[in-house]
């Protein structure tokens, strides 16, 4: 257990014909800041207000959003 910081760049998706999308990077950033507790492969990040649940497989974070596009359905965070 411990804190943990995060400074992500926000994104943009736009719907392009043909069922294209194109992503950007936007000139927005979110820092948030909590408490994480991890047991077995789980990663749970909390700032306060929400869960942040993570798996963990070797180098990689996965985080679940479960949106269609233009949202996300799963974000990887690799080191």
């Amino acid at each position: 257990d411990g804190n943990w910081i995060w400074t992500l760049t926000e994104t943009s998706v736009t719907s392009i014909t043909g069922g294209a999308f194109f992503l950007s990077c936007t000139s927005d950033i979110t820092t948030r800041s909590g408490s994480w507790t991890i047991s077995g492969n789980q990663v749970t990040l909390y700032d306060g207000a929400s869960n942040f649940n993570f798996t963990k497989d070797a180098d990689q974070l996965t985080i679940i959003e479960g949106d269609d596009l233009p949202g996300f359905d799963s974000m990887v965070f690799e080191r």
